[in-house]
């Protein structure tokens, strides 16, 4: 492993820990952001459902809808099935019909114990909630409507209608008339869920979980993933959606068109005393009446897979993808441009994820192929120029301005660009960044086996441990032994044909891959088989490329640009550079001329 391709390995050492120090969601809590909430009291906070009790005078002339039968009622296609109660109108359970919890059971996203929706309307006797309240249900094919009404001219309608496929259902909310009732001109709409457990490991399902929304003058925004104290939120600029994230599963309600939630309030909390729950969730939205009267659906719900290619095309509103999680600027825009397109392409012919994986390294050496041949390149030529470096080295021993200007002038002469080895390394690092997000947000890897592992979304423990190493965990994943073995291999092959790697620099290059041993122990076994395969094909291209590159020819080639380029002027990037090294000279020059001129003066006043 020569010098460039260390420094790469250390600038992507260097970036892995800016990313987990400084663009992980801080699990600390924004305490200027709660003392704001705490001083400031909005309509959003002082209305909860506790204060709501089925008072009959509180409900005026609604009060008759108190009592009733409760009748269930169902809507499904091929991917859901989704239960609602006449009581409230609103939605009890949630069935995904394509996917089993990690212990193979039906997966139910939520339900009457886990999930309850309130809507309140300020009325002249106080304030009544609809959850409380009986309606009576109509179907019409894939529409289900219930309707709570006074007269022809005062009710309360809501419509769901569901698609032949599909996780989303639409949601008309009408509140028509009632002006004798009503004295507000907004309601509330609550939503509280306990979100289940669905994967095997509760801690990284906790870490993966939040509440995610669209603020409609600013943009997509999230709570903390990885705090386990309460998060909260206070949106006064109007919220286009809200979703309750776990995992690899989310539900959301969403604004349709024109249509939005002028102010709401998003809240997470852990019980560490409840295995059973990944995470709670609040979320409190304003819906103005006026918005209520259309006859269309206003709003939409989603209840579904955490899937770049599904949520792309739920609805109009900008980011609702962003759910998944893909990085930010340009690693956002390598999985969405080119991992995402060549994975879900092989999808298409590759029913085992195992292999699709090794196919997805294949195709990613190949596209990376010309900036690994260029770095190999660039390695060559640096080792048969190494004998003319050593002796100038040798020959201005302790004066590094003039070795470095001897080096740079021989660099020029020769036509090699001291960066270009370290520059194809650092071109890669996207990629490399790219794929430690896609792999633990694909939920195309949930529940796949690969040989030993058993599911390629989470770790493959091959031994569990009786205790819990620091930093590593209590578990053994033969995946990232694999990996660090070969990366280990890789640097000594590396080492063996390189003559610039002396003493304590070639350590460096096994000390990396131990690094990476202890941080991806707990990642999916999916981004650790890509990095075994990946370090794999990379020897693969290493000793094929060896087999294209002569150093005699080289030698002879460096050897004819050393002649033809003796006396041309250095132009661009060598020009600067040289201006540069010059400017510095200059500077310590004057530098040790003002400390000697400061010495002469201090002696002559003793």
């Amino acid at each position: 492993m020569d010098r460039n391709q260390i420094t790469g390995l250390v600038l992507i050492f260097l970036m892995l820990t800016a990313y987990f120090t400084f663009f992980r969601p801080s699990p600390q809590p924004d305490i200027q952001k709660k003392e704001v909430q705490e001083e400031v009291k909005t309509d959003v906070q002082q209305r909860t459902p506790q204060q709501i009790s089925p008072d009959a005078k509180q409900y005026g002339k609604l009060a008759n809808a108190l009592k009733g039968n409760v009748v269930k009622e169902v809507l499904e296609n091929d991917d859901i099935k989704v239960t609602f109660s006449s009581k409230g109108g609103f939605v009890e359970k949630v069935s995904l019909k394509k996917y089993k919890t990690h212990d193979k059971k039906p997966l139910i996203f939520l339900d009457k114990q886990s999930s309850q929706i309130q809507c309140l309307l300020k009325t002249k006797e106080g304030e009544i909630d609809l959850a409380q309240l009986h309606f009576t249900p109509t179907r019409k094919g894939n529409k289900l409507i219930f309707k709570l009404a006074l007269d022809k001219q005062n009710y309360i309608q809501q419509t769901y209608t569901i698609g032949k496929t599909g996780h989303q259902i639409d949601y008309n909310l009408q509140v028509v008339g009632l002006k004798e009732q009503l004295v507000d001109d907004k309601a509330q709409w609550i939503w509280k869920a306990d979100l289940k457990k669905t994967e095997e490991n509760l801690e990284l399902s906790r870490m993966k979980s939040t509440i995610n929304y669209y603020i409609k003058d600013e943009g997509f925004d999230y709570l903390s993933e990885t705090s386990t104290s309460k998060e909260d939120d206070e949106v006064e600029q109007g919220l286009n959606w809200v979703s309750f994230q776990q995992k690899f599963f989310l539900g959301a309600i969403i604004a349709k068109s024109d249509y939005y939630f002028p102010k709401g309030y998003v809240a997470t909390e852990v019980d560490e005393d409840r295995p059973e729950v990944v995470k709670s969730y609040e979320t409190r939205l304003e819906m103005p009446i006026s918005q209520l009267q259309a006859t269309q659906p206003q709003y939409k719900f989603y209840f579904g897979p955490n899937q770049y290619k599904v949520l792309n095309k739920v609805t109009e509103v900008e980011s609702f993808e962003r759910n998944v999680g893909l990085g930010g600027a340009a690693l956002g825009w390598v999985n969405q441009l080119l991992i995402i397109p060549i994975f879900n392409f092989l999808e298409h012919y590759v029913s085992n994820y195992g292999l699709l994986i090794f196919l997805l390294v294949v195709i990613i050496k190949t596209l990376l192929f010309p900036l690994v041949y260029r770095s190999y390149l660039s390695t060559a030529k640096m080792r048969v120029l190494k004998p003319e470096l050593d002796k100038i080295k040798e020959k201005h021993d302790g004066d590094m301005q003039k070795m470095q200007a001897e080096q740079m002038e021989l660099y020029r002469q020769v036509g090699i660009n001291p960066l270009s080895g370290c520059i194809p390394m650092v071109l890669q690092m996207p990629i490399l960044f790219s794929m430690f997000i896609f792999f633990p947000n694909a939920i195309e890897l949930r529940q796949e086996s690969f040989l030993w592992a058993h599911d390629l979304s989470t770790y493959d423990s091959i031994v569990s441990l009786p205790f819990e190493i620091p930093f590593y965990g209590d578990h053994v994943s033969l995946f990232t032994i694999l990996m660090t073995i070969s990366s280990i291999a890789y640097t000594w092959y590396n080492n063996q044909n390189s003559v610039q790697m002396q003493g304590p620099m070639q350590a460096v290059g096994y000390f990396m891959p131990l690094i990476f041993m202890f941080v991806l122990n707990s990642y999916p076994a999916g981004l650790t088989f890509y990095y075994f395969s990946s370090t794999v094909v990379s020897i693969a291209q290493q000793l094929f490329i060896r087999g294209l590159v002569n150093d005699e020819k080289i030698e002879q080639k460096l050897a004819e640009n050393k002649k033809k380029n003796k006396d041309k002027k250095p132009g661009g990037f060598q020009r600067r550079l040289e201006e540069a090294m010059k400017a510095k000279a200059q500077q310590e020059q004057q530098k040790g001329n003002k400390n000697k001129k400061n010495t002469k003066i201090s002696t002559k006043k003793k």
